[in-house]
């Protein structure tokens, strides 16, 4: 158990580098003030790790429909396929994890990207919706015991996100 529990540690600290690799990249190109998009994602993710904010957050994400607190479920179903594809904005709560999450997105206007942005932007959509065709089409047996599931994804998150921040680097 213990292992497992340090897998889903590993696997979340390496998608909170790359996450603030990307953000960070981001706001470079579109000349935004990548001092204010830093701390403000260093603050989601203060308030991902604090574990006295665990219970609220499970709550909050249950009101937006999310049930599983974790990255495919949070990153997928609420941002990329709800807010960004869709345009729908889940209920937050002052303070929570959805005002935060959702502050850090408002700080880029979609409607005007600097073009080194927009191209980034574009290959970043794309190379997370090949990821997401990756996770979801694994066999069924692959998600039946969650213990595991941590250590099994570790090898396919890391190949894919590594992929993907070389491509992201070389625009």
């Amino acid at each position: 158990m213990r292992s497992t529990h340090l897998a889903c540690i590993d696997n979340q600290n390496f998608l909170f580098v790359m996450g603030k690799k990307i953000v960070m990249h981001l706001a470079a190109v579109n000349n935004q003030d990548v001092v204010r998009v830093k701390l403000a994602y260093e603050d989601l993710i203060w308030f991902l790790k604090t574990p006295s904010y665990q219970d609220s957050i499970a709550g909050e994400l249950s009101e937006a429909y999310v049930y599983h607190y974790n990255f495919v479920d949070v990153f997928y179903e609420l941002l990329l396929f709800g807010y960004i594809t869709n345009g729908s904005i889940a209920d937050t709560f002052d303070g929570g994890l959805l005002e935060r999450l959702f502050a850090l997105i408002s700080m880029w206007n979609v409607d005007v990207w600097e073009p080194a942005a927009k191209i980034y932007f574009t290959v970043l959509i794309d190379q997370l919706t090949d990821l997401a065709e990756v996770l979801f089409t694994q066999p069924p047996e692959f998600y039946y015991e969650p213990a595991a599931l941590a250590t099994t994804l570790r090898p396919l998150l890391r190949q894919h996100v590594q992929k993907m921040m070389d491509i992201l680097e070389k625009l």
